[in-house]
């Protein structure tokens, strides 16, 4: 079990890393004219995404980690807001989709796309930092 708490910060950079390709695929999809290509490439990336947030919230919950200190303030705080931004953009998108507004949707897709791949990216960065930098509880 250490071994996989270890590694876990690692494996959450690789999982950005193939989210980040899943979405570029989606979105080379889209613009072909796929959407069928599209809707499934988007759903692998959320379920991609949804399981990275999964494992990070049980990787700071196995850690038992109190402060991220060591963390700069910035870096975690430019993360967590991009995350928090492409969770409410994501839902909204998917909302739109679910009633059929694809106008909208497409309108705040295109910003939304580049948000995710905003948070990927620091996640890359940002998921083997926590682990040199935490403090868990004494």
């Amino acid at each position: 079990m250490k071994t996989l708490i270890a590694i876990l910060p690692y494996l959450l950079s690789v999982l950005s890393v193939l989210n980040i390709g899943s979405i570029w695929l989606a979105r080379k999809a889209i613009l072909r004219g796929n959407w069928l290509a599209h809707r499934n490439f988007m759903v692998l990336s959320l379920g991609m995404w949804g399981v990275t947030l999964f494992l990070l919230a049980f990787y700071l919950w196995m850690r038992g980690i109190v402060v991220l200190s060591a963390v700069p303030e910035y870096i975690f705080g430019i993360f967590s807001v991009s995350l928090i931004v492409t969770i409410a953009m994501l839902v909204v998108t998917l909302v739109r989709v679910v009633k059929h507004q694809f106008l909208p949707h497409k309108l705040l897709a295109r910003k939304a796309i580049l948000v995710w791949l905003w948070t990927c990216a620091l996640g890359i960065l940002f998921y083997p930092l926590i682990d040199a930098h935490v403090i868990a509880p004494v």
